[in-house]
């Protein structure tokens, strides 16, 4: 399964100079942060370049998020969810979250959420640094010299409720910049990577990834440790569940039959003979009576 890419800034920089550019990444930094660079966005840039700065620091961590978890945990409540329980994945105050190129959860029209970038941190309110987050959202939207934009949230985790931090802190101007992101998207996208944190410990549906040479060894702490010394620090959420035993629900299909395949109909499938999909995974329970029903049409 193929997951979107985060560009980092001099990579972009790279590509709009056609790799004429002999900046250093620091350099590139510097000429974001600066607030004459672009006025509006400064303060929206300043994050940018702090959470990728922290992000390399951290060796680039990053987490794939499979289909058929995002609406389990995009349809959670957040109301029960106070700042003061969302704390850094594995001690990452700054992620990646990448969703895969095809999914149809966080979809709205011409949207589709590709990568949320997570930085924790202080946030002002009320003229204060108190802990804070910082969850920007990339749709895919670009400005004209191809840059991609990322629509911002920040608010400070305390005992309030995360749906009451939310809106805690004042909406910045350039949020009127661009295209018009619809909310429950946005929302979607930022309950999500706060529910990854959430998961963070879950064995079960959290996986270190290993090497790509090494993919198809078991898991072991030291071929982890293997892969965070090459450089590859990152997880696989909800993996696990794109391989669990189901019945495939009957379908419509197109058929093609005849001389030459050449006429066509619609049949249905799958409705007098229900197919079991990773049957094999069955035969792992445990239930001690498997082995004497097997070959008697029970499944």
């Amino acid at each position: 399964m193929k997951f979107c890419e985060y560009t980092d800034v001099l990579q972009m920089a790279k590509r709009l100079s056609h790799d004429r550019c002999d900046l250093t990444r620091q350099e590139v930094y510097d000429i974001i942060d600066n607030p004459l660079t672009n006025p509006l966005t400064a303060p929206m840039e300043s994050h940018h370049v702090k959470w990728e700065s922290d992000w390399f620091d951290s060796r680039r961590p990053y987490y794939d998020v499979y289909p058929s978890i995002i609406p389990m945990l995009t349809t959670l409540s957040i109301d029960v969810v106070t700042g003061d329980m969302i704390h850094p994945p594995a001690g990452l105050k700054a992620l990646l979250i990448r969703l895969p190129e095809t999914q149809r959860h966080l979809v709205e029209h011409q949207w589709q959420t590709r990568t949320i970038w997570v930085h924790f941190g202080p946030v002002r309110e009320r003229g204060k640094d108190v802990p804070g987050v910082f969850i920007a959202v990339d749709y895919g939207e670009a400005d004209p010299t191809g840059m991609p934009c990322t629509t911002m949230r920040g608010f400070p985790l305390d005992g309030r409720p995360i749906s009451e931090a939310l809106d805690a802190l004042a909406i910045h101007d350039s949020i009127n910049l661009g295209q018009k992101i619809p909310d429950k998207l946005l929302l979607d996208s930022v309950k999500l990577a706060l529910m990854i944190c959430l998961l963070s410990e879950n064995a079960e549906l959290v996986q270190p990834q290993l090497l790509n040479k090494d993919h198809w060894k078991e898991v072991t702490w030291a071929l982890v440790d293997k892969a965070h010394r090459r450089g590859k620090v990152a997880f696989s959420v909800g993996k696990s569940l794109e391989v669990i035993p189901h019945y495939r629900r009957p379908h419509l299909a197109i058929q093609r039959y005849g001389k030459g395949r050449k006429q066509a109909k619609v049949i249905m499938r799958g409705f007098d003979k229900p197919i079991i999909v990773h049957r094999e995974k069955i035969k792992e329970v445990p239930t001690g009576f498997l082995d004497k029903l097997e070959g008697k049409h029970v499944l």
